[in-house]
């Protein structure tokens, strides 16, 4: 497995513990099922990349909305007219300062392994008579 993988790995899995919503002050239950969908996304991808020799497409593929969604509530929390985001962004483990870098490392990371795997894949064809 390519070291991009493993910084998937990585990223996704700090990614998926940071946002898991502990504190339910006023947000709704709706959200907060979103919440545990998403983290669980994120911490399923890391593990189901840890136990495939070769990381396929649709999971890396898959795991790149999960942190993108994330990273796109920690950064509108502020700048949205939703109610909830702000308790929303609160409601994880870690404060938002440390969750929203986490989540950006997390998509950058996907989508570099997700690169590499398309440009390895794409090598191998080439090679193959």
């Amino acid at each position: 497995m390519p070291w991009t993988a493993w910084a998937a790995v990585l990223a996704l899995a700090l990614c998926g513990a940071a946002h898991l919503p502990v504190h339910r002050d006023g947000v709704p239950l709706d959200v907060l099922a979103a919440a545990f969908v998403l983290s669980g996304l994120c911490l399923l991808s890391a593990l189901a990349l840890v136990l495939v020799r070769r990381p396929a497409l649709p999971l890396l593929g898959a795991a790149v909305p999960a942190a993108a969604l994330f990273a796109a509530a920690q950064l509108l929390a502020g700048r949205v007219e939703a109610a909830w985001l702000p308790r929303f962004t609160a409601a994880t483990l870690v404060p938002p300062w440390i969750a929203a870098p986490t989540a950006a490392v997390a998509v950058l990371t996907a989508l570099l392994a997700l690169l590499v795997r398309l440009y390895a894949g794409s090598a191998e064809a080439v090679r193959r008579p």
